[in-house]
């Protein structure tokens, strides 16, 4: 038989934020409670998908605080809530879930850093506990640019041509597009 006529193997890329977990508004509440409590008027937000760096910068230019420290400030608060309150979204969580359990090649790629991914799948995500994740903090660059999806399909051992990346975010398909993945955008 032809290896050219089998089905060739196909990996998901699932985004976090916005995908698989509705955090956006959290993030938005959370943002605008620090920046009162600061004194500031919160940082025009900026494209979603983007990192919170960029935010960061602006509240410690406002502010004279440092960026560690008001990322610390945020994320104490943000992971409170999400403690609370955050929950996945049910049709991307359980295709995820379904692809998992038939032993698809799963992989998560999020623009935030390690620490609220691991946080995030954890306390919303049980059942993707131990699927591969990229976290922001751990490429070059981070979406729009390529890396994440890049390094997610090198970690599961799966050519980029046969990865189909499901995102909610502009930023997110234009990172997918750019490694040269499939794309499925999903609205929530």
């Amino acid at each position: 038989m032809n290896a050219d006529l089998l089905p060739r193997q196909v990996a998901v890329i699932f985004d976090l934020d916005g995908t698989l977990v509705d955090s956006e508004p959290h993030c938005a509440r959370t943002w605008d409670e620090l920046a009162r409590e600061l004194g500031t008027a919160l940082p025009t937000a900026g494209p979603v998908g983007a990192t919170v760096d960029a935010r960061v910068r602006m509240m410690e230019h406002r502010t004279g605080i440092s960026a560690e420290q008001i990322h610390s400030m945020y994320w104490g608060r943000l992971e409170a809530c999400f403690r609370k309150a955050l929950r996945p979204l049910a049709r991307t969580y359980a295709l995820a879930c379904q692809l998992r359990t038939a032993g698809a090649p799963v992989a998560i790629a999020s623009n935030s850093r390690r620490e609220r991914v691991d946080r995030t799948i954890e306390i919303a995500l049980p059942e993707l506990l131990g699927v591969p994740s990229i976290a922001a903090d751990e490429v070059a660059h981070p979406k729009p640019a390529p890396d994440l999806f890049l390094r997610a399909a090198t970690h599961l051992g799966i050519e980029p041509h046969d990865c189909l990346v499901v995102e909610d975010s502009d930023i997110g398909m234009a990172a997918a597009r750019a490694a040269g993945m499939m794309t499925l955008r999903v609205h929530h």
